[in-house]
């Protein structure tokens, strides 16, 4: 029997375990999370695993940073802002009356080393890590420009915390290294925009102050490089980023990938890459996607012709998969 092809992610700043965006993901993931503090380490890892379904989740008690040693822990009565940076209340309605709680010291790795330590060359990146976002992805450059297909992080256009980077400093960054940004979503939920900041006449988050939001970027130059390459995992590797990209509101990209694909003359090499299971579940993904309607200047957009330019067969013969009932109903929800 084959042995099971897993994805791997690093996270830090998981506190609650694995991001939403990883939820229900139908391949088979090994997790890494990240916690710096002691105790926050020790009650992720007290996480039940069933929760994760067939993730293989791992607590690292380091935090990550652009070097390995030991760093200043700024820690707040509200736990989600801990930062290596000092938080400046006047830069915020919302968090003018938060207080310092303590400053500690926690030992931090980077991305580079830990892979290197570990043997575990990262696929995907999540970064919760309250304005370390970019301290973090210098700490993990040769990963970023070798095995690492896509990142998600937090970014500011507000500087939250005094002289952290923002959110073009990120992208200028990642941009030199062959990345593109993709989407920008509101923290917290899966929807398109930016997180703001209201005062007390607001009336909604959208009269408010722009802050910023998750940020995901995808590396272009390697993914396309994916389309001609013959290594034994290239296939696994497209595969499992057309799904990230499916699962992180980014599904234009991904389809164009497989067109690029078909043009080339190299879906049939592909399809070979891959286990049928695996297939299958790339053909009921794409097809979850396609079924959603289209609106704005893709208004009449043919699915069905769509469809069958990408896989060769009709839309309609995809057998339903009860096994990918909740990931379908997912990537339904982040498009309908």
């Amino acid at each position: 029997m084959a042995a099971e092809r897993r994805v791997t992610v690093f996270d830090c700043g998981g506190r609650g375990g694995i991001h939403r965006s990883w939820e229900d993901f139908p391949v088979a993931l090994h997790y890494e999370s990240f916690e710096p503090e002691a105790e926050e380490a020790a009650a992720l890892a007290r996480l039940d695993p069933r929760k994760n379904g067939p993730t293989r989740f791992q607590v690292v008690n380091r935090g990550l940073d652009e070097r390995p040693g030991w760093r200043r822990l700024h820690v707040y009565d509200s736990p989600d802002l801990s930062s290596f940076y000092e938080l400046d209340p006047t830069a915020t309605y919302r968090y003018r009356s938060v207080a310092l709680d303590r400053v500690c010291r926690v030992h931090c790795t980077t991305v580079d080393l830990h892979r290197q330590q570990s043997g575990l060359a990262p696929d995907y990146l999540s970064i919760d890590a309250q304005g370390a976002s970019l301290a973090i992805l210098t700490g993990a450059r040769a990963s970023l420009t070798s095995s690492l297909l896509g990142v998600r992080c937090e970014a500011e256009l507000v500087p939250l915390y005094r002289g952290q980077p923002l959110l073009g400093e990120i992208s200028r960054y990642l941009f030199d290294l062959g990345w593109r940004l993709m989407r920008v979503e509101t923290c917290g939920r899966p929807q398109f925009g930016l997180s703001s900041d209201m005062n007390r006449f607001s009336v909604s988050p959208e009269d408010a102050v722009p802050t910023g939001g998750d940020a995901v970027f995808v590396n272009a130059a390697r993914a396309r490089s994916l389309l001609d390459d013959d290594a034994p995992d290239a296939a696994f590797r497209l595969f499992h980023l057309v799904l990230f990209l499916l699962h992180n509101g980014c599904g234009f990209f991904g389809l164009e990938l497989l067109e690029v694909l078909n043009e080339r003359g190299r879906r049939e090499r592909f399809r070979a890459g891959l286990r049928s299971d695996e297939f299958a579940v790339l053909q009921s993904q794409v097809a979850t996607y396609l079924r959603v309607p289209r609106e704005n200047v893709n208004r009449g957009f043919d699915s069905e012709r769509a469809y069958r330019e990408l896989f060769g067969t009709h839309l309609g013969e995809v057998p339903a998969a009860s096994a990918l009932a909740a990931s379908n109903a997912k990537v339904r929800g982040l498009y309908a």
